[in-house]
């Protein structure tokens, strides 16, 4: 239901109700997706969040090391076959589907600043 919503949600001008359903259903990375998208177009977003904008963030980063650490072992176990290159391809594309959003320090800091700005 969250990848349907999220899905349908993409690239339109939706309230921000939207991406606290995502999230309650369970889908962090997707509301987060949704989330970084959504305060790239307007900083000011944030604001309607408070303190769900951190649970969504911790429970994103969650899922993530999950993701990893089971990409992890799947290219240990390719390795162990004596499939190198099925490993590194494994983690290559862990990689690029982790940084796909190219969420860094600078932006964090962004939107930090937008957050103080508000108080």
């Amino acid at each position: 239901m969250a990848e349907l919503i999220g899905q349908l949600s993409k690239g339109v001008n939706v309230s921000y109700k939207i991406t606290i359903s995502i999230f309650k259903l369970g889908n962090a990375s997707l509301a987060f997706d949704a989330l970084y998208s959504k305060t790239l177009d307007d900083p000011l977003f944030l604001r309607k969040l408070g303190p769900i904008y951190f649970k969504l963030l911790y429970q994103h980063r969650e899922e993530v090391k999950k993701l990893v650490d089971i990409q992890i072992q799947k290219a240990k176990k390719l390795a162990k076959s004596k499939d190198t290159v099925g490993a590194i391809k494994k983690l290559t594309k862990c990689l690029l589907q982790i940084n796909k959003n190219k969420f860094h320090r600078d932006q964090v800091s962004k939107i930090y600043r937008v957050i103080a700005s508000l108080n």
